[in-house]
C-alpha cells in the first residue's frame, strides 16, 4: 500500500484509499484474507501473527493454502479489535499485552451491558 493511504470511516464498513492503485477496501461483514487485512491496516504478515498470538485477532478459518501454507480468513469484528488494538498502543502508549486486556475488559463490559438491558427489559 502506499504511504499516502489512511483508514476512512464508510457506513457500516470502513475502507482504505490510497493516490494510485492499491486500494484495499474493507467496507462491512465479510470474511478478510491476512493479505487484506495486512494492506487495509498497514501492518506487516508479522505484526497480524503477533496480534494473533497475543489472542488480539483470531482467524474465523485456518485452512490449507497452495504450496503446503496457510490459508487465514478474518471477519469484520477482528478487524475491528485489530484497528482498536492500533489505537491503543498508538494514542495511549499500551504495548500489545496490555491492548489484550484492554480489548478482553471492552468484551466483558459488553457482556454485561447486554446482561443489563435484559435484565431492564424484564422490569419493564
Amino acid at each position: 500500500m502506499r504511504d499516502g493511504a489512511q483508514i476512512v470511516g464508510r457506513g457500516e464498513g470502513w475502507a482504505s484509499s490510497a493516490a494510485g492503485t492499491d486500494v484495499v477496501e474493507i467496507v462491512g461483514p465479510r470474511d478478510y484474507s491476512a493479505a487484506e487485512v495486512c494492506a487495509a491496516l498497514r501492518i506487516s504478515r508479522l505484526a497480524l501473527r503477533r496480534y494473533r498470538l497475543a489472542g488480539i485477532a483470531i482467524p474465523v478459518t485456518h485452512s490449507p493454502g497452495a504450496a503446503g501454507g496457510h490459508t487465514e480468513r478474518y471477519d469484520y469484528e477482528a478487524l475491528l479489535r485489530l484497528r482498536t488494538a492500533q489505537r491503543l498502543m498508538r494514542d495511549l502508549g499500551v504495548n500489545l499485552a496490555g491492548a489484550e486486556v484492554a480489548l478482553r475488559l471492552l468484551d466483558q463490559l459488553a457482556v454485561l451491558r447486554a446482561e443489563l438491558d435484559g435484565v431492564r427489559a424484564k422490569l419493564e
